[in-house]
Formats: structure tokens, C-alpha cells, sequence
């Protein structure tokens, strides 16, 4: 049975689209982060801090995802596939690592205290997402093309 067949066998008929959906969601909170973070005065510690939880529970959700549904089949496969997705799975564990890391820098009280130097941190974290979310969509196309 190859990884494909796995997949579709799973129940998901198109992985793909299962993917993009959660980007999708992923950048409506991105979106939101943005606006939140644009808003003159003083930081809302409240919507920010729900943001965060929202963001961290789905980006976890989303990651284990890709590496049961995608990756993990794709790699045990074998292949000229194999390499690419441990790849891009080895990828999405650093941006995965990397965002908690700002989580845990950042918590409540240096938000407040540092406000400036929040926003410009997260706008880096957000763009960072936004580049790694393009580049597994296109990844994860060319992997189930092949």
C-alpha cells in the first residue's frame, strides 16, 4: 500500500485541502495578531493572550496533522519522496520549536513591560510562519504529486 493509498484509506480524500483548510485558519489568526498588535495605546493583554492560546493549540494540531497523516506515511514509504518529507517534517519541528520559544519569552508580563519590542517580535514570528506555511504548501503539492 503506498503512503497515498494510506491516506486516502484514512478517510482523507484530499490531503491537500485538509492542509490547506488549516492554514487557512492559521492565517485568519495570524490576521487578527496583526490587528491586535496595530491597535494604538496599550496592548489588550486579554485578546492577545487568547491569540496566543488559539494559535498554539491549532499550529499543534495542524503539526501533528501533517507528520501522522502526511509525512510520517510518506517517509516509511521509502523513496525518492522519503527524504523530502523528513525534510519537511524535520522543518515544521524547528518552526514549531521556534514559535513556543517566543510563547515562553514573551508571557504576560513582558508584553506589558515591552510592548514595542513585543510587536516587533511577533511581527518576525509572524512573518516566519507565513513564509513556512507557503513553503509546505507547495512542498506538500509537489509530495502528493509525485
Amino acid at each position: 500500500m503506498t503512503a497515498h493509498s494510506r491516506i486516502q484509506a484514512d478517510g482523507l480524500t484530499s490531503p491537500h485541502k485538509r492542509l490547506i483548510g488549516y492554514q487557512d485558519r492559521i492565517e485568519a489568526l495570524l490576521a487578527r495578531a496583526e490587528m491586535a498588535l496595530a491597535a494604538r495605546g496599550k496592548l489588550d493583554a486579554g485578546e492577545i493572550g487568547h491569540i496566543r492560546w488559539e494559535l498554539a493549540r491549532l499550529l499543534s494540531e495542524y503539526q501533528i496533522f501533517k507528520h501522522v497523516r502526511l509525512f510520517d506515511p510518506l517517509i516509511a514509504q521509502g523513496g525518492p519522496r522519503s527524504a523530502a518529507a523528513a525534510a519537511m517534517k524535520e522543518s515544521c519541528v524547528a518552526v514549531g520549536e521556534a514559535f513556543r520559544a517566543h510563547v515562553l519569552k514573551w508571557g504576560a508580563a513582558a508584553i506589558l513591560d515591552r510592548p514595542a519590542a513585543y510587536r516587533a517580535a511577533t511581527m518576525v514570528e509572524i512573518a516566519r510562519l507565513r513564509t513556512h506555511l507557503k513553503r509546505e504548501r507547495d512542498g506538500v503539492r509537489t509530495l502528493l504529486k509525485a
